[in-house]
């Protein structure tokens, strides 16, 4: 299967289902944090958003808690919208919650994002750091001037052109009952790509059978 990310790095991966079931059980968090069904904030402590304010950050998410965006429920529901309606939304929820998170006190961006996601695993995903940079990237060699609300309208967008296959893995891995959302998916997904980049670059003689840049 091919993918995109940004529509300016293409990749293939040969096996996507057993990659994303292999980083499942590799990784601890798969146990501790995708199978969790009582989903609250503390939880977002699993997956690297450890030290920052709970009662301050609570107090952002239940203020902001009626955004379009979140009302959606799952990215299913906002492929439904039209573009320009789907951009709103993104766009709302990035400059009202992720920037309220961001001015508190030990919250960037990337913990941010794992807040939200882990209280709304099926239509917001996880923004990291490694993934900012390479965004950033591709920003400064077109130009560009980096905004989150852009980033997030971006990141959708990348979304939405990997959405056929995505809804395939999704397919096939709920039957197999492993409980991850879409949106957890393609994070696995990109997230295997970044590493390939970096792995590649440190040994530039290692050929992986899995995945591969185009």
């Amino acid at each position: 299967m091919q993918f995109t990310l940004f529509n300016r790095i293409s990749f293939e991966i040969t096996y996507p289902i057993a990659l994303i079931e292999a980083v499942c059980i590799q990784h601890n968090f798969y146990r501790t944090y995708d199978l969790v069904e009582n989903r609250t904030i503390r939880l977002a402590n699993k997956i690297g958003a450890r030290g920052f304010p709970l009662q301050e950050a609570q107090g952002v998410i239940d203020k902001y808690n009626n955004l379009s965006l979140l009302n959606c429920g799952n990215i299913d529901k906002l492929w439904l919208k039209r573009p320009e309606e789907r951009k709103a939304y993104i766009k709302e929820f990035a400059n009202t919650a992720i920037n309220a998170l961001c001015r508190i006190n030990s919250i960037c961006l990337t913990k941010a994002t794992k807040i939200y996601h882990t209280l709304y695993p099926q239509i917001i995903p996880m923004i990291d750091n490694q993934l900012q940079e390479k965004y950033k990237e591709i920003l400064k060699s077109e130009n560009r001037d980096f905004s989150i609300s852009q980033l997030f309208i971006d990141f959708y967008q990348t979304l939405y052109d990997n959405k056929e296959n995505i809804d395939k893995i999704h397919n096939v891995i709920s039957q197999n009952n492993i409980g991850l959302s879409k949106v957890r998916v393609f994070d696995i997904i990109w997230w295997s790509c970044l590493k390939y980049e970096s792995l590649r670059k440190d040994r530039r003689n290692i050929t992986w059978s899995t995945i591969n840049t185009i």
